[in-house]
């Protein structure tokens, strides 16, 4: 007896998702993330966010390194900042193995301590990739971002998924752990997240994450002589440690913001959300400003 592929794959996929005649990648997709009850979502590539762009924008993208989402083409007007200038990045870049040619030949704004309020004018878009995570007091900085965007200009944020990378084990971020610090007044990592972010990482491929294969988790009973080397480091050191702050899937990320716009908190609409490709381990949100 002949099986019809068609009728197996509308026995296995959601309509709406056959509807969309997307590329087989798309649909491993769906299959293993759709699954937080926010049944819909698209998967967008970086490439197709930032396309969602009207070209002549006026964009801030905030940590550009080595390979910005926009590159300076002259499609937009994009303004790049950083913690690191561009000669400091050519550096960077050649220590890491990676190539220079896409390093921004100029950094509008460098705060080596990563402070935006230097930037003095605002912008239709503010984009940033993997940023948003590693800042200490997540509600101060959504707020930064607020204020750099024209009235109904939008946040693109593209962030790390956690069941798909080396913060699997780790525990989501909830809103109450964000306005704790926020009402600390955090400036640095605490010491739970510098431990978790360096000693109990899962394997970063995502491939494995999607079907299922996460390893085992690393116990700091384990990592003894690692623990007591962290601890002091976080005692000793009055430099910033750059771990994850938060950690989210694209569902804690939706109800986090929601949450802080019912508080009043941010001013900052979620207008998309997007689930991971197949072989990434990051979405992405859209946020307006109201």
């Amino acid at each position: 007896m002949k099986i019809s592929l068609k009728k197996t794959i509308h026995k296995i996929l959601p309509q709406y998702i056959i509807d969309r005649k997307e590329p087989i990648y798309k649909f491993f997709s769906y299959l293993m993330l759709d699954k937080e009850g926010l049944n819909g979502l698209k998967c967008k590539t970086r490439k197709e966010m930032i396309a969602s762009i009207p070209k002549g924008s006026k964009v801030l993208e905030i940590g550009p390194f080595f390979c910005p989402l926009i590159e300076n083409n002259g499609e937009y007007n994009i303004k790049y900042f950083d913690v690191l200038d561009t000669k400091q990045l050519h550096i960077r870049a050649v220590e890491w193995g990676v190539a220079t040619d896409k390093v921004p030949t100029k950094i509008d704004y460098v705060s080596p301590n990563g402070d935006l309020t230097i930037i003095d004018e605002k912008f239709d878009y503010v984009i940033s990739s993997h940023n948003i995570e590693h800042h200490p007091d997540l509600i101060k900085h959504l707020k930064i971002i607020e204020n750099l965007l024209v009235d109904g200009g939008k946040f693109i944020a593209i962030v790390p998924d956690k069941r798909l990378a080396y913060d699997y084990f780790l525990n989501i971020s909830s809103i109450a752990d964000i306005i704790d610090a926020h009402i600390n007044k955090a400036t640095k990592h605490s010491l739970t997240n510098i431990i978790n972010h360096k000693l109990i990482q899962a394997d970063p491929n995502p491939v494995k994450h999607f079907f299922g294969i996460h390893g085992t988790k690393p116990y700091l009973s384990d990592q003894k002589d690692k623990l007591v080397n962290v601890v002091n480091e976080y005692l000793n050191s009055d430099k910033y440690i750059d771990v994850h702050a938060w950690i989210f899937t694209p569902r804690s990320f939706k109800d986090n913001i929601e949450t802080l716009n019912k508080l009043g908190y941010i001013n900052l609409e979620m207008k998309e959300l997007t689930i991971p490709i197949f072989n990434s381990f990051e979405f992405a949100a859209v946020l307006q400003k109201k």
